[in-house]
């Protein structure tokens, strides 16, 4: 192999790595790097004598990047899209920068964005699903994905995946599945479903921020409140090809429906992607009880990382901000946002990561007395809308086209 100097004529020496020292730097396997490059993670650049391969010394330093800070590593996997653009200053919806969209429209105006539909202003439609015994203690999450297949099964235009067949059902799962969580007690009457909201300086129709708002847990519904939720559901839409965009999209490859790829994305809901947020609440609970040191060092000590810190996508979230501003001009009470805001102060000078949209959702709830699985069930609703945009794209692809292989470690 050649050594770093080897590079095309003037290149400075310092932009190309070797194959082994790409390889060494990224902690793989040669095979590996070479796998890499075949699925367009990382390209390589032939030597000009032929033979091997050099690399550019930043992208390979980009790809550590967007690794260290997700557990267990691993490769992308790369999908032409032309729904969401992942970058270090922001995330941008069809080309417009998601804090535009945050501040000025609702909720339901992004999705029909991100579908690339008209929007039509009328509420989404909600009909009632089958009921189905559960107690208090039953997981936002695990209703929300009973819900979703509920839905399915009273919805006669299931197999139509037409584009406008497929949008009206996206509306009606979404809406309806908000409606069939239970109330608040306190928030009972009036309806939330036909409230309406104020952003960008506008009244806009919000049935599903404030219908929300009002099933979380919150001690009181306020404006403020229910902005600060749309402006989270619009945060957390969609973000590329994350985990459960990808199952998504594999259970549209294979021409499921809607219900059927919604449902594929709920499910990936373990602790490490959709249900991030629920850590973080337990440690701000843990910080409010115990103090903000005791329960951050705790973790520390024990060498977990701290919830709602690090992003296998940036050095610092950028969507952690917006929602992070709109936490402290929410009116919410000041000593729980004062007490999150400690967490962070303290666990940023001790870790070398940032936090994230994890942490800023679920100290949103914290400070509104929310559920511990408020901002779960926030995440989940809202990335119903992505899954819809991205089942919609990958209609258009050829079919069955996602087929990964293994490679056979066992034995004979």
């Amino acid at each position: 192999m050649t050594a770093i100097g080897d590079r095309p004529s003037g290149a400075p020496d310092v932009q190309w790595l070797s194959a082994d020292a790409a390889a060494h730097r990224l902690g793989v396997k040669i095979g590996t790097l070479y796998s890499y490059v075949s699925r367009g993670v990382i390209r390589s650049h032939p030597l000009s004598e032929g033979k091997g391969s050099r690399f550019d010394r930043a992208e390979v330093e980009g790809l550590l990047t967007r690794r260290r800070s997700q557990p267990g590593g691993g490769a992308d996997t790369i999908v032409a899209s032309r729904i969401t653009r992942l970058h270090e200053d922001g995330v941008r919806y069809r080309g417009h920068p998601v804090e535009d969209l945050a501040r000025q429209q609702s909720f339901e105006e992004v999705a029909s964005l991100l579908w690339d539909v008209a929007h039509d202003p009328s509420p989404w439609p909600v009909i009632p699903l089958p009921r189905v015994p559960m107690n208090d203690t039953t997981a936002l999450s695990d209703r929300i994905r009973v819900a979703v297949t509920l839905a399915a099964l009273v919805d006669e235009h299931r197999p139509d995946l037409r584009r406008e067949s497929v949008v009206v059902s996206a509306r009606t799962l979404i809406a309806s599945v908000v409606a069939s969580l239970p109330l608040t007690p306190t928030h009972a009457r009036p309806s939330p479903d036909r409230a309406l909201l104020t952003i960008g300086g506008h009244r806009r129709r919000a049935s599903i921020a404030a219908s929300l708002a009002a099933r979380l847990g919150a001690q009181r519904m306020t404006p403020a409140l229910v902005r600060a939720v749309n402006t989270a559901l619009v945060l957390t839409a969609d973000h590329e090809l994350a985990t459960s965009t990808l199952a998504a999209r594999v259970a549209a490859s294979t021409r499921a429906d809607v219900y059927s790829t919604v449902l594929a994305g709920a499910s990936c809901g373990g602790p490490l992607h959709v249900g991030a947020s629920r850590g973080v609440a337990l440690l701000l609970r843990d910080a409010e009880q115990r103090g903000v040191a005791t329960a951050v060092g705790e973790v520390l000590r024990d060498g977990r990382p701290v919830p709602g810190f690090g992003h296998k996508v940036y050095a610092r979230d950028p969507r952690f901000r917006v929602l992070w501003e709109v936490l402290e001009g929410s009116g919410l009470p000041a000593a729980r946002s004062d007490l999150a805001a400690r967490v962070v102060a303290f666990a940023a000078e001790r870790v070398p990561v940032q936090p994230n949209i994890d942490f800023a959702g679920a100290a949103l709830a914290f400070a509104a007395g929310m559920r511990t699985d408020a901002f779960e069930a926030v995440f989940l609703v809202a990335r119903m809308a992505g899954w819809v945009a991205h089942t919609l794209e990958e209609y258009d692809e050829a079919p069955l086209r996602f087929r990964m292989r293994g490679l056979y470690v066992g034995s004979n």
